[in-house]
């Protein structure tokens, strides 16, 4: 046996309703499905970046790793490449040539010692930084 609905949450239910019929509509007639499909999965995207990028800065570990020098990548991009060691295994990683003038051109030649910055849980979520703010 149901229980009756209690007349304010059928209100607020009609008012959901509502609201998803304007914003289907509007998706359809303003901006399309194509185009919302698009725009949904470009979110999805920045979301997923921004949630790795927090979860590498929230549970940071930082070690020594080596520069393997700045190489072109397959887009013609210029990477600085590097490599670094956790409980004995190599873990490789890259960050654009940008961030040779944040360390003033003195970690981006080959074999130059670099601070890795990688999540604890994840160490193929890596990146660069300047200096250990451990130290």
């Amino acid at each position: 046996m149901a229980l009756p609905k209690h007349p304010l949450l059928t209100r607020y239910s009609q008012q959901v309703d509502k609201m998803k019929q304007k914003f289907t509509l509007w998706i359809k007639d303003k901006i399309g499905w194509q185009n919302g499909l698009i725009i949904l999965v470009f979110i999805i995207v920045m979301l997923y970046s921004l949630n790795r990028k927090t979860e590498r800065k929230n549970n940071a570990v930082y070690v020594e790793g080596i520069s393997d020098g700045i190489q072109k990548g397959v887009r013609g991009n210029r990477d600085l490449h590097y490599h670094f060691m956790v409980d004995n295994i190599k873990y490789d990683g890259f960050v654009p040539d940008t961030f040779c003038d944040k360390c003033k051109n003195d970690c981006c030649d080959s074999g130059t010692v670099v601070i890795v910055r990688y999540e604890h849980e994840n160490p193929n979520n890596n990146d660069l930084v300047v200096s250990n703010p451990n130290k």
